[in-house]
């Protein structure tokens, strides 16, 4: 009986405990008015490993990224055809089990 909650215990209060993915933007900055080239990034982390991360404007794929260094993600951003106005920018990242997690950053066009 001791030594099962001493597992127990050991295995639910110590030892790390699997994470669903992380996502967080760096750049562009938050409102930021955007040039007619730039470059998304991101940090990204899995405990499982990360698959991919995706950025997209709004619904539009902008690219899909399979590797990054040391959990820095990043990606070319064209916006000579974009409207001008606010753009909500959202990352998301996917693990190699196909669990996702998100984050979203609103940015301007205004070139």
């Amino acid at each position: 009986m001791r030594v099962a909650l001493l597992a127990f215990l050991i295995s639910f209060l110590i030892l790390p405990r699997q994470r669903s993915p992380t996502v967080n933007w760096l750049l562009p900055r938050p409102n930021a008015c955007a040039a007619k080239a730039g470059r998304l990034f991101v940090t990204a982390g899995a405990s499982k490993g990360v698959r991919s991360v995706r950025f997209y404007d709004g619904k539009r794929l902008i690219s899909k990224q399979r590797r990054g260094s040391e959990g820095l993600f990043s990606a070319p951003w064209r916006t000579a055809k974009a409207r001008h106005g606010r753009h909500v920018l959202r990352a998301v990242v996917t693990d190699r089990k196909g669990a996702t997690a998100s984050a979203t950053r609103t940015v301007r066009v205004c070139r």
